[in-house]
């Protein structure tokens, strides 16, 4: 009787590959381990981005906007008032440092400004800047000026402290075509402070 001799190598083999052997046993161990381990990770990440706020977190008063910044002057700006354009130069400067800001008037259409009339301009809402007068007229102030257009008023002021003022200007004036009216015109201006 003659035995078979089959190589012993493909039955290794296939006994290291078997689901049996414990090598396997090992890996799938291993791998079985490392799946609550990934869970776990992720249900922590997720508790992070979806953590209920506490009661006193929901009924908190929602936080107050920070003051407006010097930089934020804000540019010219045109505007038409009953047939006077407005042009308005807001500007910045440092504390302490004086400055002019300007107010331009000019008449639309057959009106035109008369400079033999009263004007004036009262300013109002100056908190960060000082100006010498915040009533201006034109008979006792160089501050009036007639342009090819219309007239120019030039305020001057000083920088106080670090901050934004919305400056109010109300002005008065006299316009003029077959007839001649007492015109009021209210505009804003920005002027803006810096730190020295």
């Amino acid at each position: 009787m003659s035995i078979s001799r089959a190589p012993l190598f493909p039955l290794l083999m296939l006994a290291c590959n078997s689901p049996s052997s414990t090598h396997s046993g090992t890996s799938t161990a291993a791998a079985t381990a490392m799946i609550p381990a990934t869970n776990a990770a992720a249900q922590q990440s997720a508790a992070r981005r979806f953590h209920p706020r506490s009661p006193q977190q929901r009924h908190a008063q929602p936080r107050q906007p920070p003051p407006p910044s010097p930089s934020r002057a804000a540019p010219p700006q045109r505007a038409v008032h009953d047939n006077l354009e407005v042009i308005v130069s807001s500007i910045d400067v440092k504390a302490g440092q004086h400055a002019v800001t300007t107010i331009e008037v000019r008449p639309q259409g057959k009106w035109q400004i008369n400079i033999d009339y009263p004007m004036s301009v009262a300013l109002s809402g100056m908190q960060y800047a000082v100006t010498p007068a915040m009533k201006l007229h034109r008979d006792n102030s160089k501050a009036f000026r007639a342009t090819s257009g219309g007239i120019r008023i030039d305020i001057p002021f000083t920088g106080d402290a670090p901050g934004v003022d919305e400056v109010s200007a109300i002005i008065k004036l006299g316009v003029c075509t077959n007839v001649c009216e007492i015109r009021e015109v209210v505009s804003k201006l920005v002027i803006a402070v810096h730190p020295p």
